[in-house]
């Protein structure tokens, strides 16, 4: 009986090691290829993100749209850990759908691309519009003539849908509004002689932009407005340091809430416009007042940009940091008080921001169109 008894138990062990593990079906989990973060630091993370994206709104950084979008995802959800790579991937399958309100619609752009072959250099293309637009289509496909030709074309479409050639003949309802409400404007220039846009991310304030009745088409539309007459009137170079611009961002007092809704939308369809249609126009980003944080967040932004766009931007500490920075840049007289220099004084910054030569001059050119 002894003997049985060890004979069964042999087969039956034998038997446990035939036995076949069914087959998976999702699957495996595996390990994050980029980073894993918590849950909490995704919240400065979010906001770092759309601080970057902001800057970059005039540039061809989708990749930075889709991980701020994918940060802010991770941070509004509850879980041990979220990985970054895998949420950004997951985000551009959420940005297919239209947005309800847009005149200037992101769908406009990509039609474009369909329907140039069929729209491609009309009559009404001159020669001396594709002289001036031609070289910085040429310098964003770095020197591929056949890739910025259809790029150059590709915009032209976009133009002649939305009918942008016009825009600095329409009238201009909410420019008091949103210039009231959303702090950016054109003051001075820099060393070399790039314009020098400013803004001040912490301060935008979105209720008093609702409240006026602007939309996101009167935002859209605003801003083409803006680069329109930037570098059509104000800088119309087509080569050299005076056709480019020096972005400033303020990010002081910037906070969570300032990642979605209105302002995401309209970073990403801004992004989408600037990299079809104005590639090419910014030498610098420059992001001053940066919390302390922010260094951490950007160490993990940064190995997602291409090399050309990291060496574009430089981010400062509040204080003294951030007032060489501007000051290696830009002249005294061209900086506010409040950043280090001497432009505006005595008034506050919100009253010296509308002063400047270039913010003058395009008020009297909005007035002249309200008028």
């Amino acid at each position: 009986k002894k003997k049985k008894t060890k004979i069964l138990l042999k087969e039956e062990e034998e038997e446990e090691d035939r036995v076949v593990v069914p087959t998976r079906t999702t699957p495996p989990t595996t390990k994050p290829s980029v980073v894993v973060l918590k849950t909490a630091p995704l919240v400065p993370l979010a906001v770092a993100s759309a601080l970057v994206a902001l800057a970059l709104a005039r540039s061809t950084l989708g990749l930075v749209f889709a991980f701020l979008a994918g940060a802010a995802v991770a941070a509004a959800r509850p879980g041990p850990s979220v990985n970054v790579r895998a949420a950004a991937e997951y985000v551009p399958l959420q940005r297919r759908g239209p947005l309800r309100r847009r005149r200037l619609r992101v769908e406009l752009v990509a039609e474009a691309s369909a329907s140039s072959s069929s729209e491609d250099a009309t009559d009404e293309d001159s020669a001396d519009t594709k002289k001036l637009d031609f070289g910085k289509f040429l310098a964003a496909a770095k020197g591929d003539e056949t890739e910025a030709t259809k790029r150059w074309r590709q915009s032209r479409a976009w133009r002649r849908r939305e009918r942008v050639d016009l825009v600095l003949k329409e009238e201009q309802p909410f420019y008091d509004a949103i210039k009231e409400a959303y702090p950016h404007w054109l003051g001075g220039r820099s060393r070399r002689g790039e314009l020098v846009y400013w803004e001040r991310v912490g301060y935008v304030d979105a209720d008093k932009l609702r409240k006026a009745g602007v939309t996101l088409e009167a935002l859209l539309r605003h801003y083409v407005f803006l680069n329109e007459w930037t570098w059509r009137v104000l800088a119309p170079a087509a080569t050299g340091h005076e056709s480019y611009q020096i972005v400033v961002l303020d990010v002081q007092g910037v906070r969570l809430h300032h990642v979605g809704g209105l302002r995401l939308e309209y970073l990403r369809a801004c992004a989408d416009i600037a990299q079809l249609n104005y590639p090419d126009r910014t030498s610098k980003y420059v992001v001053v007042n940066a919390p302390s944080w922010f260094a951490a967040v950007w160490r993990v932004v940064e190995p997602m940009l291409h090399p050309d766009t990291r060496g574009r931007i430089a981010i400062y500490r509040p204080g003294k940091p951030s007032r060489d920075g501007l000051l290696d840049l830009i002249e005294p007289h061209h900086v506010p008080e409040c950043y280090g220099g001497t432009f505006g004084a005595p008034h506050p910054i919100d009253v010296a921001r509308h002063k400047t030569p270039e913010e003058l001059a395009c008020k009297k050119f909005v007035d002249a169109l309200n008028h």
